[in-house]
């Protein structure tokens, strides 16, 4: 049997990652594993090598087989994220030290099927921003924030070729079948510790634990017109009970009043503890299951936060 190696000449692993850079045509067919031949008059010194000139590199991505063009591509740029299936067939030409003739080429072998994906940064898109896998976010959160996996780090394309469980069974959050999360109310004291499992469905990648506990959890005051005081929200407030009490401003942003732009979206982060650093600007459209309105701008609800 054939082997199929890396372009650096490593052996596949299946059911691994391989580098994004890696491109069809620069992977090597060895025969490492092949049986050396014998012959009737004992010729010594039998050796093997592939047919370079006659070998088929066969790979797919996503199923689909790649084209002459594609082969020498890089993965990366053919399918980023993708489950690629990669097999050589070719003939063998085998030598010898003694006897004559000292030279004859087989009939066409294949290697295995190989099975892998292509690297590629788990991403988490939240709100029009894409955040690198970052196992603290959200460190905040809200009734109704909502983010997505990008599994691809590009888009949600393959999301589907992969499962999204809630292991430890939170009810205070849901994830679907295409990786999008939403918060729905919050989590007890002491329960806000969240881990999704993402399983690779063609068992080509190894599962991630996607971990995150939000420490802050806000809410609106349900005040939605502009003539509202801060002694109107801190009455609100306060009749909430439950520990709720108004944000303090770096809870709300890391960023001073006077950086913050147009659409109250000061710059966006993964890890810093402050609602609008994880989540953008606070919309309708953007969290239209928040119970946020929005205001004669258009630009977020004009509620106090409390937390």
């Amino acid at each position: 049997m054939l082997v199929l190696r890396t372009p650096d000449n490593e052996l596949i692993v299946n059911h691994a990652l391989m580098s994004a850079g890696f491109v069809p045509h620069h992977f090597i067919g060895t025969t490492e594993l092949l049986d050396l031949p014998e012959d009737d008059d004992d010729d010594s010194g039998l050796s093997t090598q592939i047919d370079s000139l006659q070998a088929d590199y066969l790979f797919t991505a996503n199923g689909t087989p790649l084209t002459p063009l594609q082969l020498g591509q890089s993965l990366g740029s053919i399918a980023p994220g993708g489950v690629i299936t990669a097999k050589i067939v070719s003939p063998v030409i085998v030598s010898s030290t003694t006897g004559s003739p000292n030279m004859a080429t087989t009939g066409p072998m294949d290697s295995q099927t190989y099975t892998f994906r292509v690297d590629a940064p788990l991403v988490v898109r939240v709100n029009g921003f894409d955040m690198p896998e970052a196992a603290s976010f959200p460190g905040t959160g809200f009734n109704g924030a909502e983010f997505e996996f990008l599994m691809n780090g590009v888009d949600t394309s393959i999301n589907s070729t992969y499962t999204y469980s809630n292991k430890l069974g939170k009810t205070w959050f849901t994830v679907n079948g295409m990786g999008h999360v939403m918060l729905l109310s919050a989590p007890a004291p002491g329960d806000n510790v969240a881990i999704i499992t993402i399983t690779d469905s063609a068992n080509a990648r190894e599962p991630i634990d996607y971990r995150f506990t939000p420490k802050l959890w806000m809410r609106t005051t349900g005040i939605n017109t502009t003539g509202a005081t801060l002694d109107d929200a801190r009455t609100t407030c306060n009749a909430l009970g439950g520990g709720y009490r108004l944000a303090y401003y770096t809870e709300v942003s890391s960023s001073l009043p006077t950086e913050l732009d147009s659409a109250y979206s000061p710059g966006r982060s993964a890890t810093r503890m402050a609602l609008w650093d994880n989540w953008g600007a606070l919309t309708s459209a953007a969290y239209p299951s928040s119970g946020i309105t929005p205001t004669a701008n258009g630009l977020r609800g004009r509620m106090p936060l409390i937390v």
